[in-house]
């Protein structure tokens, strides 16, 4: 399994994924005013981000033959 996310990629899913989980948190808590419907939603993009910014492999973009590495062994085939 080759990479399929840049380095700027990944930062930003990591980042949005923690943002995101810490609203998700935050709505659990009540200190966050969305629906209490939103909180397991927002968990799971939260993970969902996390994971593939960490892992640095996107099953969506292996799908559409999207790269945005920029190393030229990782190219997708």
């Amino acid at each position: 399994m080759n990479d399929n996310l840049g380095t700027a990629d990944r930062k930003f899913r990591i980042t949005v994924g923690a943002v995101t989980g810490g609203i998700s948190i935050g709505t659990v808590l009540g200190t966050v005013p969305l629906p209490a419907a939103a909180s397991p939603a927002l968990g799971v993009i939260a993970v969902l981000l996390l994971m593939t910014g960490f892992v640095g492999n996107c099953p969506v973009y292996s799908l559409f033959g999207v790269n945005s590495c920029s190393r030229a062994g990782n190219v997708s085939e």
